[in-house]
């Protein structure tokens, strides 16, 4: 309408600035009655009202690659990891294996092996007395576990193969082991002691059981390990809750997320991506899944607690392909999302008590290392233990000292300790001749012992009083 009565509020409209070119768009003109407006194509955002069109590096702001993620002009292109194949442009990688994927479930009196494809199980181990911790071993197709009680705790391993029997690696040494983890390059086994406070290492038959961190932690709940890279990583919820992170001899420890840089109250659950090299944890106070670099940063919270997502008191998490695992004590359940993004919580399984550890077991998950350090033991006497940079070192046993050449190691046993003679052992000299094998070797019970009429543990007295 002629408002102005001299149509000089009219000659501009109904022109169409897209076409005369007259616009100052970079990518896409929208005629508008009076005026313009501009926009982008998919891949790129805005700037200064649509003139200019920058890049989206959708990588590292979306998410959308399993494995490998490579941003373009505009776009971006994912690629799978060797092993996997992928049926949508490498945004999905799949185990490109003729072996099935199972999941590991510890359930306090049993352990239960899950498959993936057809959501059938089968028990593996049962009449266990609270099995909580538990790991897997490819090579030699063995799961490890412990068992942790008031009267007394172990860690224990059975081999699939022929379905040993269980064989107690550690009893008397440990208090609580609430994590452990395999070390299948190296050929050792980790766990951290709750009641000790402690961080342990040992081979994976149980020998030369050493202590690698005995200070700065209070509650250390779950532990995993990155043996190609030579480190390992461990929640702790103490006083001042914490990620940390050393080299796997114990050294140069670090915290990688604290209170100060993430909300923390009970980190307990714990797990490695080692293609994308990301770390997955949950907080059971906080009820949230978070995940970040492997150096700490680029935190980033994938679920919380809510009507959507019900996260109540996760304990434990493994990774596989393109999902994310955990169990729930609160639900009784274990639970499953996209790791990137965890929007569509599912539940997989329900157990009638509370689920504890769990693990996909995949050869996938335990590639072999060329040019493995620790190959023959790394010619050490008794532990080699890997460490960052594809290198390695040789640690003595508790109670053994390194010697000078860096590989055999000498006792530094007390006057009232048995040293044994092959297990490189130093048990108490009251265990000496009480029908028990403590050193396993039998060094400890040579055939010279008199009868033993007292209990273990008792000292007998020459006139065999005890």
């Amino acid at each position: 309408e002629n408002d102005c009565g001299d149509f000089s509020d009219e000659d501009q409209c109904n022109v169409n600035e897209c076409e005369l070119s007259t616009h100052a768009c970079s990518q896409i003109c929208e005629d508008r009655p009076i005026g313009y407006k501009c926009g982008c194509h998919p891949g790129f955002e805005p700037k200064y009202d649509g003139h200019i069109c920058e890049d989206v590096d959708e990588c590292t702001t979306k998410y959308p690659c399993t494995h490998h993620c490579r941003n373009t002009y505009g776009s971006f292109a994912c690629t799978c990891a060797d092993g996997y194949f992928s049926i949508d442009a490498g945004r999905t990688c799949k185990a490109n294996s003729s072996v099935r994927a199972h999941l590991l479930l510890s359930n306090r009196y049993y352990i239960r092996q899950i498959d993936l494809h057809k959501i059938s199980s089968e028990i593996l181990a049962q009449n266990l007395t609270n099995s909580v911790a538990l790991d897997f071993d490819s090579v030699e197709d063995c799961i490890y576990w412990s068992e942790v009680t008031a009267v007394g705790s172990s860690i224990k391993r059975m081999c699939l193969k022929g379905r040993q029997q269980h064989e107690v690696l550690h009893s008397t040494t440990v208090q609580n082991p609430d994590g452990l983890a395999v070390d299948w390059i190296g050929r050792n086994l980790y766990w951290c002691d709750k009641g000790k406070d402690t961080i342990e290492v040992s081979h994976l038959d149980g020998k030369f059981r050493k202590v690698l961190i005995r200070t700065g932690l209070e509650e250390p709940r779950a532990i995993v390990v990155d043996p190609v890279d030579g480190y390992m990583y461990w929640t702790d919820w103490g006083e001042h809750p914490y990620i940390g992170k050393a080299e796997m001899d114990g050294s140069n420890v670090q915290v990688l997320v604290n209170e100060s840089s993430e909300s923390m109250g009970w980190p307990n659950a714990l797990t490695l991506d080692l293609i994308t090299r990301q770390l997955f944890w949950a907080d059971a106070k906080h009820d949230y899944i978070a995940t970040a670099n492997l150096d700490g940063g680029n935190i980033r919270i994938l679920a919380r607690n809510g009507p959507t997502s019900p996260l109540h008191h996760v304990f434990a998490m493994t990774l596989f392909e393109d999902k994310l695992y955990w169990t729930d004590w609160e639900s009784k359940a274990v639970l499953y999302c996209n790791k990137n993004n965890c929007t569509n919580i599912t539940t997989l399984v329900r157990t009638a008590i509370r689920p504890m550890d769990i693990q996909v077991q995949h050869p996938l998950r335990q590639r072999p290392m060329p040019d493995n350090p620790c190959q023959d033991n790394g010619g050490c006497a008794t532990l080699c233990l890997l460490k960052a940079g594809g290198k390695s070192t040789c640690a003595c046993p508790e109670n053994y000292v390194l010697q000078g050449d860096s590989v055999s190691c000498e006792n530094n046993c007390t006057s009232s300790q048995f040293v044994c003679e092959k297990t490189y052992k130093c048990i108490p000299s009251l265990w000496r001749c009480d029908t028990q094998d403590d050193c396993g070797d039998g060094s400890d019970e040579p055939p010279s012992c008199p009868p033993f009429l007292c209990s273990p543990g008792q000292f007998q007295c020459a006139d065999e009083q005890c």
